[in-house]
C-alpha cells in the first residue's frame, strides 16, 4: 500500500512559500482608512455522498456554531462571518468565496479562515512537490479513488474537483496582500489526517491513501510523508511584491503528519471536529487584547489533551503577536512538563545540554504566560538532571491535572558546573602532598584525582626550598608560568599552589559561562590588528587567520576591538580577559596611563550601535588560547574594581555579575547547587572571542 500522509502538515510550508510573495503598493494619496474590521470565512463540508465519492460523512455542520459563536465573542460582527457549507463548497465555490473575501477586506483588517473537511494527497501536476504529491482539500463532489469517479462519470478522474495547495495559497495570498503588514490572517485546518483508516469507531477526517490519477503525471517516487503543503509556487512569487508588506499569518492544524485527526463530542454529545471544539473553547475564554497566538495555542493543547489525547495540534507563523491585535509580545524561554510525578514533583524537557543543573530555581506558570510573574503557581528547585531531562521539587503541593497546562521558567541563571581535577601522585614530598590534599578537599571548585586530571602538581626540587610546577593537561604548559612556585614552608607552598588552582578554576568557569539575554546581546564583531598602538597603522586581519579559520595573534601585536549591540535595549558592557593559565584580568574598564579610569557609564551601546574601542590592547605571553569574554547588562558596572578588590563587591552589594566574580575568588565557592545561582532580573548576556597567542616569527 502506498504510505499515507494526507495531513495538512503540508500547510506548514504555507508560511515559507507565502512569505516570498508580494503585493504591488499604490503610491497615490489616500484619505485616512476606516477602522479595521474583523472578517471570517467558515468552510464546512460534511455531507459527502459516500456512494458516489467513497467519502464518509463527518460532523462538520456541528463545527459551524462552535467557531461562529467563539468569533462573535471576540468582536466579529455576524454580518462579517460567511459560512460556505456542503454542496456550495465545491472547488469553484471555495475559490469564489476566497476571492469575495479578498474584495471585502481592507488594509489592517483581521481575517479568520476555518476549514472543516476531509483532506487527501493527489499526484503533483506541475513537478514542484518533493514527494510527487500535492496536498488537497477534498471539496464537495471530489472522489476518494478513480474507481468511484469512473463508476459515476464513465471516465477517468483528472484531479479537477480537489482543491490543490497552490490554489489555496494563491487565494489566501490575495487576502494577505489586501490587508497589508498590519493585518492578520488566522487559518484553522480541522481537516488534516494521516493513516490508512479509522481506528475503532471514531470518525476521522481523511482516511484513505493518496489518490491515483490514471494517465496523469509520472508516478510519484517519493514517500507521501515526505511532502508538505506547498501553497504557492514561483509563479505566485513573481506576481506579487515582498512578503514583508503582506499580512501576518498564523496556521493552526489538527495533528502531526503521522497522526490521525479524530472527531470528538461537544458538551451536549454532538459529534464535532476535535480541533474546532478546542479552538472555539480557547477563543471563548480568551481575554481580548492581552493573549498571543502562542498563548492561545497553549490553551488549545490543554483542551486537546482531554478531548483528543492521541493527536498533537501544530502551530506555525507569527505566533508571538497579540491575537487579533498586532503588538508583538516577547516570549521568555520556557520548558514544558514531561511528567507529573506527584503533586509536588514534575519532570521537564531540559537537561545539562540546555544549561540546567541541580539547584536551579524555577517558577511554574499557566501555559501561555509570556514571562514569570511575581506570584507563580509554585516555585521549585531542580533536584536531579540528565542530559535531556530534569526533575523539579516544588515548594508546595499543586492540583495540576494535565502536564500541558503549565510552563516552567528558570528564574535565575546558573554558573556552569566546574570541578578542576588535580593529580598529586607525582609529589615525593609526603608532607606537602597530604597538606595539599586536605586544602584541595576544602575547595569548592577543585578536587583531588587519581586518574584523568586537569592539573598535575609536579615537584621540581626538595633542597630545603619547596619548588613545584603546575602543568595543565589540556595545554601541556605550566599554569604558573616559566618560573616554578617556590616557598620556604609547606603552608606557604600550599597557599601559593591553591591560589593558582583557584585562578585556573575561575578561568574555566568564566570560559564556560553562557548567560543569555536578547535585550543586551553585545559582541566583538571585528578585530583590527595594528603594528603600533595607533589605529592608523592597521594590518590585514587575514594575516591572523590560519587555514582552519582560527585566529593566531603574535605576541607584541596591538589590536583594537569593534563591538556591536545586537540587543533590543541600551547595554552596558565590560570585557574580561581569560589567560591560558586561567587568570582573569579586566580588559574593560581599564586604568589609563595617567592613572585615571574612565567612567563605566562610557562603556555603553545603544541598540544596533557599532563602536571601535579607542584603547589599544597589546597581546603578550603566556602563549596559548586566550578568551575575551564580553559581559553586558542593563546597568553600568565595574569588574575592574571587583577583580582588584573582590571582597568590596560582596560587602557593597553590586550587580549579580560583580557578585559572582567576587565570590569566585573565595576558594570555598562551589558551582554546584544553589551557590552557583544568582538572581538576574535585569538580564545578563555573555559572548566571547577566542584566539591563540603565538610567538612572533
Amino acid at each position: 500500500m502506498i504510505p499515507t500522509n494526507i495531513c495538512m502538515k503540508s500547510f506548514r510550508i504555507l508560511f515559507i512559500s507565502l512569505v516570498g510573495l508580494a503585493w504591488l503598493s499604490l503610491t497615490a494619496f489616500r484619505p485616512s482608512p476606516p477602522p479595521l474590521q474583523k472578517h471570517a470565512l467558515i468552510i464546512a463540508i460534511g455531507a459527502y455522498d459516500q456512494r458516489s465519492t467513497g467519502w464518509q460523512e463527518i460532523s462538520s455542520q456541528n463545527d459551524i456554531p462552535l467557531i461562529k459563536s467563539a468569533l462573535q465573542k471576540q468582536g466579529f460582527p455576524d454580518g462579517n462571518i460567511t459560512v460556505l457549507q456542503d454542496a456550495k463548497a465545491d472547488r469553484a465555490g471555495i475559490l469564489a468565496a476566497l476571492a469575495a473575501l479578498e474584495q471585502r477586506v481592507r488594509m489592517g483588517d483581521i481575517v479568520v479562515i476555518h476549514f472543516s473537511s476531509h483532506g487527501q494527497q493527489i499526484p503533483d501536476n506541475n513537478g514542484e512537490e518533493v514527494d510527487g504529491y500535492d496536498e488537497a482539500i477534498v471539496a464537495f463532489g471530489a472522489p476518494s479513488t478513480n474507481s468511484y469517479y469512473k463508476r459515476s462519470r464513465g471516465a477517468d478522474y483528472d484531479g479537477s474537483l480537489h482543491l490543490r495547495d497552490e490554489e489555496v495559497g494563491t487565494a489566501i495570498n490575495g487576502v494577505r496582500s489586501k490587508i497589508g503588514k498590519e493585518g492578520h490572517v488566522l487559518v484553522i485546518m480541522d481537516a488534516c489526517h494521516s493513516g490508512t483508516g479509522t481506528r475503532g469507531s471514531a470518525k476521522t477526517r481523511g482516511g484513505v491513501p493518496p489518490l491515483d490519477i490514471p494517465g496523469g503525471a509520472a508516478a510519484p517516487t517519493g514517500k507521501a510523508e515526505d511532502g508538505g503543503f506547498g501553497i504557492a509556487g514561483e509563479g505566485a512569487v513573481k506576481s506579487r511584491g515582498t512578503s514583508g508588506e503582506m499580512g501576518k499569518m498564523i496556521l493552526i492544524s489538527g495533528a502531526q503528519s503521522q497522526e490521525v485527526n479524530y472527531e470528538t463530542e461537544d458538551d451536549s454529545g454532538n459529534g464535532v471536529g476535535s480541533l474546532s471544539y478546542c479552538v472555539s473553547k480557547a477563543l471563548s475564554n480568551m481575554k481580548p487584547g492581552t493573549t498571543t497566538y502562542r498563548a492561545l495555542f497553549a490553551q488549545v493543547l490543554s483542551e486537546m489533551a482531554v478531548k483528543a489525547p492521541k493527536q498533537t495540534p501544530q502551530i506555525e507563523g507569527d505566533i508571538d503577536f497579540t491575537i487579533f491585535g498586532g503588538n508583538f509580545v516577547a516570549q521568555k524561554k520556557y520548558f514544558t512538563a514531561t511528567q507529573l510525578v506527584d503533586n509536588q514533583t514534575i519532570k521537564i524537557n531540559a537537561g545539562r545540554l540546555m544549561n540546567i543543573s541541580e539547584g536551579l530555581t524555577v517558577a511554574l506558570e499557566n501555559a501561555g504566560t509570556p514571562a514569570p510573574g511575581k506570584t507563580p503557581l509554585a516555585t521549585g528547585k531542580v533536584t536531579s538532571v540528565t542530559n535531556f531531562e530534569a526533575t523539579v521539587k516544588l515548594d508546595k503541593p499543586t492540583n495540576i491535572k494535565n502536564k500541558v497546562d503549565v510552563w516552567v521558567f528558570a528564574t535565575g541563571q546558573l554558573v556552569p558546573d566546574v570541578k578542576v581535577k588535580v593529580y598529586l601522585d607525582s609529589l615525593a614530598n609526603t608532607e606537602l602532598k597530604a597538606a595539599l590534599a586536605q586544602a584541595i578537599g576544602a575547595m569548592g571548585m577543585a578536587e583531588v584525582s587519581k586518574g584523568v586530571s586537569d592539573i598535575t602538581v609536579k615537584e621540581e626540587s626538595s633542597r630545603g626550598v619547596v619548588s613545584v610546577n603546575l602543568r595543565s593537561t589540556a595545554y601541556g604548559n605550566f599554569i604558573n608560568g616559566d618560573t616554578p612556585i617556590t616557598a620556604n614552608s609547606t603552608a606557604e607552598a600550599v597557599k601559593a599552589i591553591t591560589d593558582r588552582i583557584q585562578n585556573f578554576a575561575q578561568g574555566k568557569m568564566f570560559k564556560a559561562l553562557n548567560l543569555e539575554s536578547s535585550d543586551y546581546d553585545v559582541r566583538i564583531t571585528r578585530v583590527i590588528p595594528s603594528s603600533t598602538n595607533k589605529i592608523t597603522d592597521t594590518l590585514s586581519y587575514k594575516t591572523l587567520v590560519d587555514k582552519g579559520n582560527f585566529v593566531n595573534v603574535p605576541g607584541g601585536t596591538y589590536i583594537f576591538l569593534e563591538l556591536t549591540n545586537r540587543g533590543d535595549k541600551v547595554a552596558y558592557y565590560n570585557i574580561v580577559d581569560i589567560e591560558p593559565s586561567g587568570k582573569i584580568n579586566a580588559l574593560l574598564p581599564r586604568v589609563q596611563a595617567d592613572g585615571v579610569q574612565p567612567p563605566v557609564t562610557e562603556l555603553m551601546l545603544n541598540p544596533g550601535q557599532k563602536k571601535v574601542i579607542p584603547y589599544p590592547i597589546r597581546i603578550s605571553p603566556p602563549y596559548g588560547n586566550e578568551v575575551f569574554k564580553v559581559i553586558a547588562t542593563g546597568q553600568a558596572f565595574d569588574l575592574a574594581s571587583t577583580i582588584k578588590a573582590p571582597t568590596a563587591a560582596t560587602r557593597g552589594g553590586g550587580n549579580p555579575i560583580q557578585q559572582l566574580v567576587s565570590r569566585s575568588f573565595d576558594s570555598s565557592f562551589s558551582t554546584r547547587g544553589g551557590d552557583a545561582e544568582f538572581s538576574d532580573e535585569m538580564g545578563t548576556n555573555t559572548s566571547e572571542f577566542t584566539f591563540k597567542i603565538v610567538k612572533k616569527q
